[in-house]
């Protein structure tokens, strides 16, 4: 694991920065790999020295390199990343990568004099390499944060918004509504005969289907759409709309989506739904989801109650 934190230093530059370095930076710990890039023969392979210490730490293995680039060239950080990565054929994210310049100016990166002690530039180094592995220790804790931010706001079984998902989802379309003057659209769907389902197959059949109409739904629906699982075999829906007119055949092209035929059941799977549209004209407050969903749910007894309709429009007040 130690490994994977290791550095790899590219030399860039003239011929006599390259020996000199190569001499100083060889016993420097933590340093896995030099790679020269000799710009005086800009054109020949180049000269690759061993693995200083474990073969192992070498950047080929697809994963973003931790990068130290030591030059006297006037190259900017962009100029010296592409031509490492081309040399060292890895790939080198420029926020893990550190530009050391010795001997030579430029907008970016550490400037040191060209006759600096060779203690002092391994100290220099070190401290650039710690540098380098906090920040790479930051980016993991904030990617691990973004995960499991993501699974508290998923449903499990479905893969859809949970209620804490929906409630931060459904804040940022009423916003999004009311910035663009659009209108919002909220339904509620739920599957028709799903406890009969239930109790003569069992709950992981029930589950197997609910995953099924999941994965329907995401495919009728946008990106940007959110769906959440409320409860049970409710799956709620909040779409933005440039005009109210469209709500209707939206909620019938999703509620179609939802006609799937198992082996085990005779009757497809069908589902009912109940929907309002508004035009958010003030601010959002927490309490217009409760109020939202309460009026999709009036909607959708009235859609479940009605032998002819399989949807309904419902309305909210506000």
């Amino acid at each position: 694991m130690h490994s994977r934190s290791q550095l790899t230093v590219f030399l860039v530059g003239s011929r006599d920065m390259i020996d000199r370095l190569q001499l100083v930076l060889r016993p420097t710990e933590g340093v896995s790999e030099l790679i020269t890039v000799d710009c005086d023969l800009r054109d020949a392979p180049p000269n690759q020295a061993a693995p200083l210490q474990d073969a192992r730490a070498s950047s080929h293995s697809g994963r973003a390199a931790l990068a130290l680039i030591v030059t006297d060239t006037a190259l900017t950080r962009c100029e010296l990343l592409d031509l490492c990565e081309t040399r060292g054929k890895t790939f080198l994210d420029h926020r893990l990568s550190t530009v050391l310049r010795v001997g030579a100016t430029g907008q970016d990166g550490i400037q040191v004099s060209p006759n600096c002690d060779p203690k002092d530039l391994r100290v220099i180094v070190a401290l650039l390499t710690k540098n380098l592995r906090l920040r790479r220790c930051l980016r993991r804790k904030r990617s691990l944060m973004r995960s499991l931010q993501s699974i508290a706001a998923r449903d499990p079984l479905t893969g859809l918004a949970n209620r804490r998902g929906w409630n931060v989802g459904i804040k940022r379309l009423w916003e999004k509504a009311l910035e663009e003057a659009s209108f919002l659209m909220v339904a509620l769907f739920d599957l028709d005969g799903f406890k009969i389902i239930n109790d003569r197959l069992g709950h992981a059949f029930g589950d197997q289907v609910l995953k099924s109409v999941a994965r329907k739904m995401q495919i009728a629906c946008r990106k940007e759409d959110l769906l959440a699982r409320w409860g049970g075999d409710e799956i709620a829906l909040a779409v933005v709309l440039p005009e109210r007119t469209i709500a209707q055949r939206l909620v019938d092209r999703v509620r179609s989506q939802i006609e799937l035929r198992f082996p085990e059941i005779a009757q497809p799977v069908t589902a009912s739904a109940g929907y309002v549209v508004v035009q958010p004209i003030s601010a959002w407050k927490p309490e217009l989801s409760e109020q939202l969903l309460r009026a999709a749910d009036a909607a959708l007894n009235k859609a479940k109650s009605s032998r002819d309709r399989r949807i309904y429009e419902g309305t909210v007040n506000f």
